[in-house]
């Protein structure tokens, strides 16, 4: 029996730390309904409907002079609510389906006086091509007088856990962050502040500690400051314990930077292969090195990396990761294999991975790699299996036979087929890339050229795509009075691209018709706090 059944019923306090939230208080607090015994609302300083909203959906308001320091206004928090467990959302979040009623279940009878609770929270891709985001932190934890956050930024209840000999636990439900969170000017106004705060908590401390550290870092990269930000992640690293979360953050830091900077290929090698001394297994870094490996055309390396995170590869929670991590570890081998002529293995690879997890991303590679085999039925088997909408089978099965009458080489029969999917309706990605690609190959830009701005509308970090475009400019082969869309749909593709993450990101390299040169490999990555 846990300490808290003991006691009986528990009362649980959903709190938050909120200003000028209103337009997305309400689907926080609605969410939290089933779970809260209380629901408490810190209001740093709202001029808009905030206290309204909150007090509409049965929450006590407490006011709260906002002092540059988040752990100052949680400790307030603390003191001010009245659960015997008190469960932190920020602004924005909500609990997934299911997961009040799980966490609920989950106090009441297992959760423990003398422990603290992580929950994952997960933020969701903009583009359907990427993965979302993932990070378990403390967010759930007892009423316990000697527990309290420390840190104007990137505030935390680790230490004081650890001096009370607290074990930090994972607990069951998810929290999901709003999709705003990937707004340029959200992003922007974030990470300014979050460095003022980093800044002057290290000068209140008078130690140049991994924390503030990490939050300078990560903000410095956000304002496009890359040299300072990776000396600031160099610093976290040293400053950070060996083996440690922080340390495997500033790794991922440094990596996420070089990523984004021309011509640095050697360094992010060298980062990566520094990187992976100290975590010889860690998933998110083979994944890196696998993609750098293929940018130099080193499949056996690459093959062998992706082929190391899906047998061996470890996730560490508390640092953001892909939440599709295991899935893209498997697209990113079978990609390869088949650029090395596998294909049996790259398809027993992905049959292997559906047989545990009938997830879109491994059906949607399994259809790529039968397309491009011209293996008719087999890929039409294979996308009945995607989750589209009954109107969605037909124009999505005649895209299928396009593509593959494409892979085949025969444009006419192709170009019939896809017209026809995409002038149902059909925006599929599957059906938008290969009717670009048919396009092209019969020779008409002007066609292919309003689709493939769609095309980078529906996967905006689509290298693919991006490469294409970048091509038809490169060529000079612009429609006329087209050059303003273009110029906003690389926009959007670059901002999505940067906003598309809060850590390292390896998506899955692209796979290509056959009958194309193959597109540069972007590793997209960008953090948030």
């Amino acid at each position: 029996m846990s300490e808290t059944q003991a006691k009986g019923r528990c009362r649980i306090t959903v709190a938050m730390i909120v200003r000028n939230e209103a337009d997305v208080l309400e689907r926080s607090l609605e969410s939290a309904a089933a779970l809260a015994d209380e629901l408490l609302v810190v209001d740093t300083g709202s001029t808009d409907a905030t206290r309204q909203v909150a007090a509409r959906r049965g929450a006590r308001v407490v006011e709260y002079t906002w002092a540059d320091d988040f752990a100052a206004a949680r400790n307030f928090g603390l003191r001010e609510a009245g659960g015997d467990w008190i469960l932190w959302l920020d602004a924005g979040e909500r609990l997934a389906d299911g997961s009040a009623a799980k966490l609920r279940d989950f106090v009441e009878t297992a959760a423990r006086c003398d422990s603290v609770y992580s929950i994952l929270i997960e933020l969701e891709s903009t583009d359907p091509s990427c993965s979302g985001e993932q990070i378990a932190l403390p967010r759930l934890m007892p009423r316990r007088p000697e527990l309290a956050f420390v840190g104007r930024v990137r505030e935390t209840l680790l230490p004081a856990a650890a001096a009370a000999g607290m074990t930090v636990v994972l607990a069951p439900g998810l929290i999901e962050r709003h999709r705003r969170d990937h707004e340029p000017h959200r992003r922007l106004a974030r990470a300014r502040r979050n460095l003022a705060l980093a800044e002057r908590e290290m000068a209140d401390i008078g130690v140049r500690a991994a924390r503030p550290l990490l939050a300078a870092a990560e903000a410095l990269s956000e304002l496009g400051r890359a040299e300072q930000a990776l000396k600031t992640y160099e610093e976290a690293e040293k400053a950070a314990e060996p083996g440690s979360s922080e340390r495997l953050e500033a790794h991922y830091g440094r990596l996420a930077v070089l990523a984004t900077e021309p011509n640095a290929g050697d360094a992010l090698l060298d980062a990566c292969l520094h990187a992976l001394e100290e975590f010889p297994l860690d998933a998110q870094l083979l994944l890196t090195l696998g993609n750098v490996m293929q940018q130099r055309n080193r499949l056996a390396l690459a093959a062998r990396s992706f082929d190391m995170a899906v047998k061996f590869g470890r996730v560490d929670l508390s640092t953001w990761h892909l939440a599709e991590l295991p899935e893209v570890s498997v697209v990113c081998l079978a990609v390869v294999l088949q650029l090395q002529g596998r294909e049996s293995d790259a398809e027993q690879i992905l049959a292997e991975a559906l047989a545990k997890s009938d997830s879109p991303r491994l059906l949607r590679a399994l259809v790529d790699l039968y397309v491009k085999q011209n293996r008719r039925s087999e890929a039409l088997a294979a996308a009945d299996r995607l989750p589209v909408a009954d109107d969605e089978i037909g124009p999505l099965h005649e895209a299928v036979q396009g593509a593959c009458d494409a892979s085949a080489g025969d444009w006419t029969s192709a170009l019939a087929h896809l017209q026809i999917a995409y002038l149902s309706g059909s925006r599929h990605p599957l059906c938008l890339r290969w009717l670009v690609t048919t396009y092209l190959a019969n020779g008409q830009i002007e066609a292919a050229y309003p689709v493939l701005l769609e095309w980078l509308q529906v996967e905006p970090s689509n290298g693919e795509a991006k490469a294409y475009l970048a091509s038809l400019r490169e060529a000079g082969l612009e429609v006329a009075g087209e050059p303003a869309a273009t110029d906003a749909a690389l926009a959007d593709a670059d901002s999505a691209e940067a906003d598309s993450g809060m850590k390292l990101r390896v998506d899955p390299p692209q796979g290509l018709p056959a009958a194309l040169p193959p597109a540069p490999i972007d590793i997209p990555s960008s953090f948030a706090s």
